[in-house]
């Protein structure tokens, strides 16, 4: 009895490491059209708005960050624009500008 139950434990032990062993899978590589749908998607571009260190940028910056980039010509799925003290004296700030692609 205790025999044949070891011997199930075994073979239930072989069958689990089997199913559990890493199987060897083929490589594909990927050319062609799927290859130019992958790179199309181009990185965002980020720029700061023309003006530099200015007070009044909470009134215009998403307007100067869209009309730069229709200038610019650039494809935006969308325009971000942000502002914050980079090297601005206290009370003064900078636009910067993302276009999303």
């Amino acid at each position: 009895m205790q025999f044949k139950s070891l011997l199930v434990v075994l073979a239930g032990l072989a069958m689990a490491n089997a199913a559990a062993a890493p199987v060897q899978q083929e490589i594909v590589e990927v050319s062609g059209p799927l290859m130019s749908t992958v790179e199309a998607r181009a990185a965002d571009i980020n720029w700061q708005a023309t003006g530099g260190c200015k007070t009044d940028w909470a009134n215009r910056c998403n307007a100067a960050c869209r009309g730069e980039a229709q200038q610019k010509k650039y494809t935006c799925t969308s325009v971000k624009s942000k502002i914050w003290r980079q090297s601005c004296v206290f009370g003064w700030s900078v636009c910067d500008c993302t276009c999303v692609r």
